[in-house]
């Protein structure tokens, strides 16, 4: 603030700092003592916005005598992303499945999908993450508008585990973040015995009959159990 004494004799008046359109309220204050004719731009008023503070209004600096008006604009403090949908994926064991908007979404107030970008902080382990054709391994990133744009795949690896996940870290650019959890269901699927084998092919001559040559042995991740 810079003030000047215009009168002849020296004097002392209160300077007053209210900002009338935000909070309507008296900031601070400071006493200043001039000669006659002497002016000091040193003298330094705090204004300190509150919560909510947003748009362009007016503070005015004043005295016994004078006052003065300036229009301030605030800008409103940037807001962290929302995950607003995060209602996982399903897929059929050895399958690949797109994750959508609809499994996953993230939104920010200021920021556009193509802004708000995801990393990878725990990778899946039954399975492979991609992006398009490029695989996804943990510390890597994609966007919101990856997964708008039906870039974003899960692909199952046929292992027998019935769910997996994986964790991320949503970034908005302007020091927001949030964090969550991705979860997949994993749909099994019956498969075939993958070996089959008999303990012992000969008999002797005069084992006689119903006599047994050998045990049948299978290989099955499903089942236990077999009818030949």
């Amino acid at each position: 603030v810079n003030v000047t004494n215009t009168g002849d004799e020296k004097a002392t008046q209160t300077l007053n700092l209210t900002d009338t359109e935000f909070n309507n309220n008296e900031q601070d204050t400071a006493d200043i003592t001039l000669n006659g004719g002497e002016s000091n731009s040193s003298i330094t008023l705090d204004w300190t916005t509150a919560e909510g503070d947003n748009g362009t209004g007016d503070v005015t600096v004043f005295s016994e005598n004078v006052s003065d008006t300036q229009s301030v604009t605030v800008n409103a403090a940037p807001t962290a992303p929302t995950v607003v949908t995060n209602n996982g994926s399903t897929v059929d064991e050895g399958g690949n499945n797109t994750i959508t908007q609809s499994e996953l979404e993230t939104t920010d107030a200021e920021q556009g999908p193509s802004n708000l970008t995801y990393t990878i902080d725990a990778d899946v382990t039954e399975g492979q993450l991609a992006d398009t054709n490029a695989q996804l391994d943990q510390g890597d990133t994609f966007t919101q508008q990856d997964i708008n744009d039906g870039f974003i795949e899960y692909r199952h690896d046929g292992t027998e585990p019935t769910s997996e996940s994986f964790d991320f870290t949503v970034r908005d650019g302007q020091g927001g973040s949030v964090s969550g959890t991705f979860s997949i269901t994993i749909n099994q699927v019956n498969d075939a015995p993958a070996a089959l084998s008999l303990g012992s092919t000969t008999v002797k001559q005069s084992a006689g009959l119903n006599a047994v040559v050998g045990s049948f042995t299978t290989t099955d991740v499903d089942d236990s159990s077999h009818t030949y």
